[in-house]
């Protein structure tokens, strides 16, 4: 069971010859589980087999128990490949006894998908993951002296790179060597992103980061160099201040009870508040120059298979990205549109099949692109 990451609440119903296990995946939100069970002796111990594991609509034979990620990039690819057909998705795979059922939805016409096609897709999932630029597409209209300039990261796990194989491959990192390779100088850098870190930790917490980056800045401005500037700054926040509200007793029933509702979308209108505040005071001190860029956050639990959790968890992210677009274009910030572009990839680009929403070196590649569009669209670019 090992591929299957951790699992809670299990509750068996065994007979003589098998029976029924109902149990959940273990993550930020917990995954409905359910599958046959036989058992027998092997040395005195009783070893527990699964067969026809299902996740949500997804039945995994066990085949591909181990990584239990392979068939939701399968889901994910072949949705990808039917949407090009139309208003087409995938809502069920079955797999056992050789045989492999899908069934989909269309809403009008007939769809067609080539042989050829959906082995490719099958054969390779990552193929339609986006890949983010070595440097910008386009060339820079001013260059600045070497190590005059300064990027500054901020925010939660995802600025720090939690989730990732190593420093070097989380998006903040990756974002200041696409920098010095776009402008072909040396670029200052520094991240002080924090893992766990809400909107209120970031105001008024021990050592607030706010104080810390604004303390950055001032350096900077004090120096005695007028060329030494802040140049941009990149903001991953706001989803931590939802989680022990998911995690706590009043949502115990799951996202979608009312009065788990009621506490999510009090939280949500805090996090507008408190960007406001951040965002403000970030803009007053690095001033109108600087470029600033505030991300939304994926969904990581949107596979692209039809889920039923998915619409909850989706919904969810979408009210907090709300309130943080709501806060930058208050305050002439940028947003990296980081949500679409994780829509049915989660699967692959994060760690949530192990029960970690954080992503994998890809995921943050793709965090990396939803900044580098940003950045181009506001940047000093020809």
């Amino acid at each position: 069971m090992a591929g299957l990451g951790r699992l809670q609440n299990p509750r068996f119903d065994l007979k003589s010859q098998g029976g029924r296990l109902s149990a959940e995946l273990a993550g930020r939100v917990p995954i409905p589980l359910e599958a046959d069970v036989t058992f027998s002796l092997d040395g005195g111990r009783i070893r527990l087999h699964l067969h026809e594991v299902s996740i949500g609509f997804l039945t995994l034979p066990e085949p591909l128990l181990d990584p239990a990620g392979t068939v939701l990039n399968y889901v994910a690819g072949v949705n990808q490949v039917l949407s090009r057909q139309g208003d087409v998705r995938l809502a069920e795979l079955r797999s056992g006894n050789a045989a492999l059922r899908m069934t989909g939805y269309r809403v009008e016409g007939a769809t067609q998908v080539s042989d050829t096609e959906l082995a490719a897709v099958l054969s390779d999932p990552f193929r339609n993951i986006p890949a983010p630029r070595e440097r910008a597409s386009r060339a820079p209209s001013t260059v600045p002296s070497p190590g005059a300039w300064k990027y500054l990261a901020l925010g939660d796990s995802l600025a720090a790179g939690e989730g990732a194989s190593s420093p070097a491959n989380n998006y903040a990192t990756r974002f200041w060597r696409y920098l010095e390779s776009t402008f072909n100088v040396d670029f200052a850098f520094s991240n002080l992103g924090v893992p766990g870190e809400s909107t209120s930790l970031f105001v008024d917490g021990p050592e607030p980061q706010l104080d810390r980056a604004i303390a950055q800045i001032e350096t900077l401005q004090n120096d005695g160099d007028p060329e030494t500037q802040i140049h941009v700054i990149t903001l991953s926040l706001g989803v931590n201040d939802i989680i022990p509200i998911l995690e706590g007793p009043v949502c115990r029933a799951g996202p979608g009870d009312p009065a788990c509702r009621t506490e999510l979308d009090k939280a949500t209108v805090q996090i507008e508040t408190n960007m406001n505040v951040i965002l403000r005071r970030l803009r007053e001190a690095a001033g109108s120059e600087a470029l600033i860029i505030a991300m939304t956050y994926y969904d990581p639990f949107d596979f692209g298979s039809g889920l039923a959790f998915e619409a909850l968890s989706d919904e969810t992210m979408r009210s907090i990205n709300g309130r943080i677009v709501a806060a930058a274009q208050a305050n002439d910030v940028a947003i990296a549109d980081a949500h679409p572009l994780f829509g049915g990839l989660t699967a692959r680009l994060t760690h949530v099949l192990e029960g970690d929403v954080h992503p994998v070196d890809r995921g943050y590649g793709v965090l990396l692109l939803a900044f580098q569009d940003a950045y181009e669209r506001i940047g000093p670019f020809r």
